[in-house]
Protein backbone atom coordinates (compact mmCIF):
# COMPACT_ATOMS: atom_id res chain seq x y z
CA UNK A 1 0.00 0.00 0.00
CA UNK A 2 1.19 3.62 -0.86
CA UNK A 3 2.01 5.73 1.80
CA UNK A 4 -0.69 8.47 2.78
CA UNK A 5 0.36 12.01 0.93
CA UNK A 6 0.42 13.64 4.71
CA UNK A 7 2.74 11.08 5.74
CA UNK A 8 5.02 9.48 2.84
CA UNK A 9 8.20 11.02 3.43
CA UNK A 10 7.91 10.53 7.07
CA UNK A 11 7.30 7.25 6.61
CA UNK A 12 9.87 6.55 3.62
CA UNK A 13 12.37 8.37 6.26
CA UNK A 14 11.64 5.80 8.64
CA UNK A 15 11.87 2.52 5.90
CA UNK A 16 14.78 4.07 4.71
CA UNK A 17 16.46 4.45 8.29
CA UNK A 18 15.83 0.51 8.56
CA UNK A 19 17.01 -0.45 5.30
CA UNK A 20 20.27 1.57 5.86
CA UNK A 21 20.63 -0.29 9.24
CA UNK A 22 20.65 -3.44 7.49
CA UNK A 23 22.92 -2.43 5.67
CA UNK A 24 25.42 -2.16 8.78
CA UNK A 25 26.89 -5.57 9.42
CA UNK A 26 27.27 -4.23 13.42
CA UNK A 27 23.66 -3.51 13.45
CA UNK A 28 22.39 -6.47 10.97
CA UNK A 29 24.05 -10.22 11.55
CA UNK A 30 22.06 -11.38 9.06
CA UNK A 31 22.75 -11.83 4.67
CA UNK A 32 20.74 -9.78 2.82
CA UNK A 33 18.83 -12.09 -0.06
CA UNK A 34 19.24 -11.62 -3.27
CA UNK A 35 16.04 -10.64 -3.96
CA UNK A 36 16.68 -7.83 -1.11
CA UNK A 37 19.61 -7.12 -2.67
CA UNK A 38 18.53 -6.52 -6.38
CA UNK A 39 15.93 -4.13 -4.62
CA UNK A 40 18.00 -2.55 -2.58
CA UNK A 41 20.50 -1.54 -5.85
CA UNK A 42 17.53 -0.63 -7.60
CA UNK A 43 16.28 1.72 -4.63
CA UNK A 44 19.95 3.10 -4.70
CA UNK A 45 20.03 3.75 -8.55
CA UNK A 46 16.66 5.53 -8.65
CA UNK A 47 17.01 7.85 -5.70
CA UNK A 48 20.94 8.82 -7.32
CA UNK A 49 19.42 9.19 -10.19
CA UNK A 50 16.99 11.64 -9.46
CA UNK A 51 19.85 13.29 -7.74
CA UNK A 52 21.62 13.61 -10.91
CA UNK A 53 18.83 14.95 -12.78
CA UNK A 54 17.57 17.75 -10.38
CA UNK A 55 21.88 18.66 -10.30
CA UNK A 56 22.12 17.71 -6.84
CA UNK A 57 25.10 15.35 -7.85
CA UNK A 58 26.85 15.43 -10.81
CA UNK A 59 27.55 11.88 -10.94
CA UNK A 60 27.39 8.13 -9.36
CA UNK A 61 29.11 4.89 -9.36
CA UNK A 62 26.48 2.14 -9.52
CA UNK A 63 29.54 -0.23 -9.13
CA UNK A 64 30.36 0.81 -5.72
CA UNK A 65 26.51 0.42 -4.85
CA UNK A 66 26.78 -3.03 -5.85
CA UNK A 67 29.57 -3.82 -4.19
CA UNK A 68 28.74 -2.16 -0.71
CA UNK A 69 25.76 -4.70 -0.54
CA UNK A 70 28.32 -7.33 -1.32
CA UNK A 71 30.75 -6.30 0.96
CA UNK A 72 28.02 -6.63 3.82
CA UNK A 73 27.21 -9.63 3.32
CA UNK A 74 31.00 -11.19 3.14
CA UNK A 75 30.89 -9.12 6.53
CA UNK A 76 28.71 -10.90 7.80
CA UNK A 77 29.70 -14.53 6.12
CA UNK A 78 33.07 -13.45 8.14
CA UNK A 79 34.90 -13.63 4.42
Amino acid sequence: MANMSYCRFHNTKLALQDCLTALDPYENEYEISDDEVRDGIRMFEHFLGYCMDVGIIDEYNIEEVKQHFEAHNEEVRGN
